[in-house]
């Protein structure tokens, strides 16, 4: 069964409250005040569907009392119908300005005043409604509007992660993208021999911040301490100085946000490790690469310059021996100048041989040179 309407009868005439209660006590809960301030004093002490409001009282007019209705912060939204001898233009007028919903002629028709009563609460229900529909809908849409926002936060994060190459750039992506959200952390990283912290802020990291990143890493995904929070994983951590807990909604979207930044950047943290022992590696492998080939272009050298030498003495003994032969021979001028021909031709080509394994040398050299330098372009 369906609550009885509750109204608020206000006329400072006895006779004329008495005649409404008998009228409609029986379908509606009445309750009456003598006057204006009598009808405030209810209004702030109980709830109302309806106020029928006189116009003519003593003291405060229904005028004055129906805009301190108003301007309270209790019922201020309450229907009121005014019931008056007044019947000029210029009263209903001042009537609807004060906030009334309807405007009533004495003497009052009973049957009149309970259709314009029920009229009225519905008209202030469906207001109702739709003014919670509103708020409910506005809400959503912020709602929403919230979290496609803090979401853009993580995308620009994965965006902003992948084009670091190492742990001080992540370092500064996870700090920046953690201030997006309004919120002041502390960040540690874990993969080189003393972990690297980083703030977000000109607060530098404290030491028992640092301690508590150190012994957390081990501990939950999320550990809360009030309006302090960690987030960890496997190689990265971070401590938020100023979580919202006031306001739980945000708190917990929050929460699931930074989470999902930390599983992120131990993702980025471990493809820049792998990436640094590759490096690492490689460099090794064209290290000794380089070695090698330096050992072997300096034992060639090594064997050119001996073979030059050698050459080069051997030539000298041929010469000597030929010219003291040529003396035994008892050979023409013309005979021994054919032999010096001969013997100036092979030196000759003794000497080209010389220059070709200068350009060789030279060659093995401009090579080196070329490794070398492309192994510091890509370092």
């Amino acid at each position: 069964m369906a609550e009885k309407i509750r109204i608020l009868a206000v006329d400072d005439n006895s006779t004329n409250v008495l005649i409404i209660v008998k009228g409609l006590n029986k379908f509606y809960q009445i309750d009456s005040a003598e006057g204006g301030q009598q009808a405030l004093d209810k209004l702030k002490e109980n709830e109302y569907d309806i106020v029928l409001l006189d116009v003519n009282m003593p003291e405060m007019d229904g005028y004055e009392t129906c805009e301190k209705i108003r301007n309270g912060d209790r019922n201020a939204q309450v229907p009121v119908i005014f019931i008056s001898a007044l019947t000029k233009l210029n009263d209903k007028l001042k009537g609807y300005a004060a906030g009334a919903q309807d405007y009533i002629e004495k003497p009052v028709l009973l049957e009149e005043l309970a259709q314009k009563v029920e009229l009225a609460v519905a008209q202030s229900k469906q207001t109702e409604s739709l003014d919670k529909q509103v708020k409910l809908a506005t809400q959503t849409a912020m709602t929403a509007m919230s979290n496609n926002s803090e979401l853009g936060v993580i995308i620009n994060f994965m965006e902003l992660s992948f084009q670091t190459d190492c742990n001080h750039e992540l370092l500064k992506a996870v700090a920046s993208s953690v201030a997006k959200y309004q919120l002041d952390c502390v960040v540690q990283i874990r993969t080189t021999t003393h972990p690297i912290h980083i703030s977000s802020s000109s607060v530098a990291p404290s030491q028992i911040e640092q301690d508590l990143l150190e012994k957390a890493k081990d501990a939950n995904r999320i550990v809360t301490l009030g309006k302090r929070g960690i987030f960890n994983s496997p190689r990265i951590s971070f401590l938020v100085r100023n979580m919202p807990v006031e306001n739980k909604e945000l708190n917990g979207r929050l929460i699931d946000h930074l989470a999902v930044i930390v599983v992120a950047a131990d993702a980025r943290c471990k493809h820049i490790e792998l990436q640094e022992k590759k490096l690492g590696t490689r460099n090794k492998t064209l290290d000794s690469v380089v070695e090698i080939a330096d050992e072997e272009i300096e034992k060639i050298q090594h064997q050119f310059l001996q073979f030059r030498t050698e050459t080069k003495r051997i030539m000298s003994e041929m010469h000597i021996d030929i010219e003291e032969s040529l003396v035994e021979f008892n050979l023409s001028n013309e005979q021994e100048d054919h032999f010096y021909r001969i013997l100036g031709q092979g030196e000759r080509a003794m000497d080209d041989l010389s220059d070709w394994g200068v350009v060789v040398e030279d060659s093995l050299s401009r090579i080196k040179s070329t490794v070398i330098s492309a192994i510091e372009k890509m370092d």
